[in-house]
């Protein structure tokens, strides 16, 4: 009878075990925050729930993320890196997002860079959020991942981010508003010249891409969606002063609808719309 209840007492307390470890992994998240994280005014969540996060978060923290903007302004359709910094002993997390501050629609497009080990990312929510995918304890612990700013006339964005720094400890939220800029000062004072493209509606299945080039520089040129998205690489090269033009086919990766054509050339950046049809 004694050998029984021995037994039956370390069985359960292995049910016991079993349930904390399952009750723990399912509310502490350490490989990723579910969507709708930030604390920004339209996501019901932020890592702040019971046994989790449970501390009152910090609001208007700063410091915690950063991206290259200036005057935090961004430029239509331009790649942006984002670096995170989360400082502490405890374990470390993070969740952030572009949005429209009213009505919490994704702004742009999120890219990662890394996706292993303790500064990899991951996105989340139907390309909405950026999450990490371990737990780190370095002090202090980062990452980084790119933006690609949404299309003209899109206008203000902010980035909502929640921080998270050990069990119940630390949450902090900061948020980062961004305006919409202009390129047509840095396109003026640069190296582009005649710039077109045409025809614009598009009818057919291609359409050209032209340019004068002031003086050897490396070239990229891309074509991004309403939201931002980055739909076609046309080139990545160095090139050599003088008239460029590149023929761009249709029928693959463009639905009838508004898209930008950018490029940009050293420091010198150029946007036009275009129109297919």
């Amino acid at each position: 009878m004694h050998a029984k209840l021995l037994v039956s007492s370390f069985f359960t307390f292995l049910l016991i075990l079993s349930f904390e470890s399952h009750h723990n992994l399912a509310i502490t998240y350490p490989t990723g925050a579910p969507a709708g994280s930030t604390g920004s005014p339209t996501d019901v969540n932020t890592c702040n729930r019971s046994g989790c996060h449970g501390a009152s978060p910090q609001t208007g923290a700063t410091g915690l993320f950063s991206l290259n903007t200036t005057n935090n302004q961004y430029v239509p359709g331009r790649e942006y890196v984002v670096s995170v910094s989360i400082d502490g002993s405890g374990r470390k997390g993070f969740q952030i997002s572009p949005q429209n501050a009213s009505t919490g629609a994704l702004m742009g497009s999120l890219v990662n860079t890394t996706t292993t080990g303790a500064a990899g990312t991951q996105i989340v929510g139907s390309g909405k959020y950026i999450t990490h995918i371990q737990g780190p304890t370095a002090n202090p612990s980062t990452w980084s991942f790119k933006w690609i700013a949404p299309a003209a006339g899109s206008g203000p964005v902010t980035l909502y981010g929640a921080f998270v720094n050990g069990r119940n400890t630390g949450l902090r939220l900061q948020h980062i508003p961004l305006t919409e800029g202009s390129s047509t000062s840095v396109q003026e004072n640069g190296r582009i010249r005649q710039f077109r493209v045409f025809p614009n509606p598009v009818l057919g299945d291609k359409f050209q891409i032209s340019f004068h080039l002031e003086r050897r520089e490396w070239v990229q040129i891309g074509i991004f969606d309403i939201t931002g998205r980055r739909v076609r690489e046309v080139c990545q090269e160095l090139m050599e002063p003088g008239q460029q033009q590149f023929a761009v086919e249709t029928r693959q990766s463009f639905a009838p609808g508004l898209y930008f054509v950018q490029i940009e050339a050293g420091k010198s950046r150029s946007t036009q719309k275009l129109l297919v049809r």
